[in-house]
């Protein structure tokens, strides 16, 4: 019984570990250098619609943090019925650090850009 606790230990502090430090580490970067005005609501919409297609369904067991990772403006720039003329990249990551799925934010539309299937 004795020789099992190492082992026990050492698992318990890896699923910590994996699951709570990229928590820590993994910054939303919703506040990107160079966006101000309509690029930054932009980005905190285009940050809170990726939470909330992470946030409803199992995949909050698997997912430690978003992160914006790309904005750039919609060329040719979009008709009067884009509220966000910007194209936001938001980047899932799973235990670990590991770079899980995109989201990409564009006018009206957030769609899913999976890495993994």
């Amino acid at each position: 019984m004795n020789r099992r606790w190492p082992i026990v230990v050492v698992v318990v502090l890896g699923v910590i570990s994996g699951f709570f430090l990229p928590r820590f580490f993994i910054e939303p970067n919703v506040d990107i250098v160079g966006t101000a005005g309509e690029a930054a609501a932009c980005v905190r919409q285009a940050y809170l619609a990726a939470s909330t297609m992470v946030g409803g369904s199992s995949e909050v067991f698997i997912n430690t943090g978003l992160r914006v990772v790309d904005v750039e403006p919609i060329s040719p720039p979009p008709t009067d019925e884009c509220p966000c003329p910007y194209r936001v990249m938001v980047q899932a990551y799973t235990w670990f650090g590991v770079p899980y799925d995109r989201f990409v934010t564009d006018c009206r539309e957030v769609r899913r850009v999976s890495t993994w299937r």
